[in-house]
């Protein structure tokens, strides 16, 4: 059978969650073209679509059939194949049976190993319709589903039970069984608009033909796009701009199958309210669209995405006025409460509320953050301008706003909270930002904190998670990270290079380990934590468009601080350009095999003896090296990692030459001393910004 049909399957079901159906969609479609791919069925176009109450595939010009496809087997080596007098072997007539031809039908092949038996043949392609019930059946099974659900009698389950099944190629239902139902061509329409049934004719009329018979819009980027604009096109009847989060567009998206926006009011008294309260109440407790006037200020309207089209929009407005009144009552009820009690008032109830059963309580978190940001301040100097009694009550309240009853409702606002109360209880503004600075970046993208107060705290506070998570042995593992620490070491480490502090990341864990309980310190896992930051580190710096070379080049010197690490990878970066890089790197990776070789020896070296060296090659180095003694390492001390490599490459002709006309290790004790001695010293410069041996160079002569 040849030829092209489009392939329609559609798994209609009860209502999915809707935080996961896109995920679900998009991993049915990926695994639907994996099995085509394993299965040789060619195609064009596949789109997705998705619903509340439906997953569906739509594959354009799949091929009726695979493809012949060309067989070649080999056989028993020529000796083994036949006997003396030239008869099959057993071992022939059985690998002929197998192949369903006989003796005389195979061929010879000789190889690098022998001369074989060789069967060739074709294989005919099966037909997709014998095929596509497995490869759909497989990606379903390969869905992303924690836990399955199982109803009725059958022994079937999925992420929400399954009532009906669409199975076409072209205008051909195709015969199969998948959750107990038989393969049709009948779906359903919308749940209230158009519930009945909708027989689709051939598989490339499903999208219209649900969005206009059926009252549902399948294609989920549509239906997005579709939300989108209708909220905004109201937000504008409203003179107002609506606030559109992507993770509310994308959760309502997957809440309807037909989108109809509703405007709603609620009471101006709100409006006093912290703004991250009233859209934090109507995006996630209601999932409402907010709307800002022109000057930014949030208006005392909201845009709702409703699922039915209502004869009396009125009374849905009405409706979504009811339901958001309480709601933001509750909000204002909890607000108006928190303020009664000041934020230090609250500091000693931090001992009784748990951070970590091996690790304290959030008071004891408290203590050690505070510890912490002293020891990260003193080590920022003077010119941070940090002063210490804004920093210290920034970091005793930091968690304070934990135990309101606002956060207790909106886990989210942590911080923020803490920020608006610190402001209207006459805290210092320097403080108030701090608080909720502090658990910036909250995601990955998300800002720096912009203080001084809340960049200290932020890093003491992330680092001291991460080193109190690894001493009570809960690191990450694969996949597994509890306790967010890829996140916040990531954060941390977007602190010090984005804020340009210069602080010594094993220093810092040395610190944080010796604040733990006594039990817990343990010094040893300095080096574990510092190689964990730096692998996090890794991934940032090539995000940043350094290569893995490079970055492995700066690990491997003794850079302890992310940035001095970036300062050393911007300057390797601009020293890999050079025409002297190649000759340079390959120089210190042979002079770096030299010395390790004789270690012992190079430990005793005497100085160097001028007047006994015998060679003009070895002599112009030793000329070359001895003014940059010191200049090299002033420049080291002063982080002028450009400088010192571009000095470096003033010594590509006086090494490559060395080694051309010099034999290190020569008989005479003194000659092979003074050599040693120089190489040392060629490394000690080579190697003072990066392991130059890492670079993976081409060019060099």
């Amino acid at each position: 059978m040849t030829g092209k049909a489009h392939f329609l399957i559609e798994i209609g079901t009860e209502e999915l969650p809707p935080k996961a159906l896109y995920d679900l969609a998009h991993a049915f479609k990926l695994g639907l073209q994996a099995g085509l791919a394993v299965e040789r069925l060619a195609h064009e176009d596949v789109s997705m679509f998705a619903t509340p109450r439906r997953l569906a595939v739509l594959v354009k010009c799949l091929d009726l059939q695979q493809a012949d496809e060309d067989i070649e087997r080999r056989g028993p080596p020529l000796e083994r194949a036949f006997d003396a007098e030239g008869k099959p072997s057993i071992a022939a007539t059985k690998f002929a049976e197998s192949n369903g031809v006989s003796v005389i039908d195979l061929q010879q092949t000789k190889t690098e190993k022998g001369t074989y038996l060789m069967y060739r043949g074709t294989q005919p392609g099966v037909e997709a319709t014998t095929l596509l019930p497995g490869i759909v059946q497989s990606a379903l099974d390969q869905l992303p589903i924690p836990k399955r659900m199982r109803w009725g009698d059958r022994d079937v389950s999925f992420v929400r039970p399954v009532h009906w099944l669409v199975m076409l190629l072209g205008d051909r239902v195709i015969p199969c069984e998948l959750y107990g139902l038989s393969a049709s061509n009948i779906s359903y329409g919308h749940r209230f608009m158009a519930p009945q049934d909708i027989t689709i004719p051939q598989a490339e009329a499903y999208p219209n033909l649900l969005l206009h018979a059926g009252e549902v819009q399948v294609d989920y980027a549509a239906r997005r796009k579709s939300i989108e604009e209708q909220v905004l096109a109201s937000a504008e009847e409203l003179n107002g701009q609506a606030v559109i989060d992507k993770d509310l567009l994308d959760e309502v998206t997957s809440l309807v199958e037909m989108p109809f926006p509703v405007v709603g009011d609620f009471d101006q008294r709100f409006l006093e309210l912290p703004e991250e309260v009233l859209i934090e109440t109507l995006q996630q407790h209601q999932k409402y669209f907010p709307v800002r006037n022109s000057e930014g200020k949030l208006l005392p309207n909201f845009i709702t995405i409703s699922n039915i089209k209502s004869k009396d929009a009125a009374v849905v407005k009405h409706g979504n006025e009811r339901v958001i009144r309480p709601r933001l009552a509750d909000a204002e009820f909890f607000y108006r409460s928190d303020l009664k009690t000041p934020l230090e008032q609250r500091i000693e109830q931090l001992d009784k509320v748990i951070f970590q059963k091996d690790l304290g309580s959030l008071g004891d978190k408290v203590k050690r953050v505070s510890a912490l940001s002293k020891f990260i301040a003193k080590a920022l100097g003077d010119k941070s301008g940090i002063e210490l009694q804004h920093l210290s009550r920034a970091a005793s309240l930091c968690k304070c706003d934990l135990l309101t009853d606002m956060v207790g409702e909106f886990p989210e606002l942590q911080g923020v909270m803490g920020r608006y109360y610190a402001l209207a209880q006459n805290e210092h503004a320097e403080v108030a930002n701090a608080l909720d600075e502090h658990y910036q970046p909250r995601f990955s993208g998300d800002r720096i904190p912009a203080g001084i107060y809340g960049q200290v705290l932020s890093i003491a506070d992330k680092l001291d998670t991460i080193v109190g998570i690894f001493s009570i042995g809960k690191k990450p593992s694969g996949t597994r990270d509890p306790f967010s620490l890829r996140r916040q070491a990531l954060g941390l480490l977007r602190i010090m290079n984005e804020a340009e502090h210069d602080l010594d990341l094993r220093d810092l864990i040395l610190f944080a380990i010796k604040q733990l309980p006594e039990q817990f310190i343990d010094l040893t896992l300095i080096d574990e934590i510092f190689q964990y930051l730096q692998e996090r580190a890794r991934g940032y710096f090539l995000e940043q468009g350094f290569s893995q070379d490079q970055i492995s080049a700066v690990f491997a010197s003794s850079a302890n601080s992310p940035l001095d690490m970036r300062h050393r990878l911007h300057a390797l970066q601009s020293f890999t350009k050079l025409p002297a890089a190649p000759n340079l790197a390959a120089a210190h990776k042979r002079v770096s095999n030299i010395l390790k070789k004789n270690a012992t020896q190079i430990q005793k070296l005497p100085p160097i003896k001028v007047n006994k060296i015998s060679e003009k090659a070895e002599y112009a180095l030793h000329q070359s090296l001895a003014p940059l003694q010191t200049e090299i390492d002033g420049l080291l001390n002063a982080k002028r990692y450009t400088d010192v490599l571009l000095r470096l490459a003033r010594l590509r002709e006086p090494i490559d030459n060395f080694f051309d006309q010099v034999m290190v290790m020569s008989e005479d004790q003194t000659q092979r001393e003074n050599r040693l001695n120089l190489l040392k010293d060629f490394h000690r410069f080579s190697s003072g910004v990066a392991d130059l041996a890492q670079l993976e160079l081409s060019g060099a002569d």
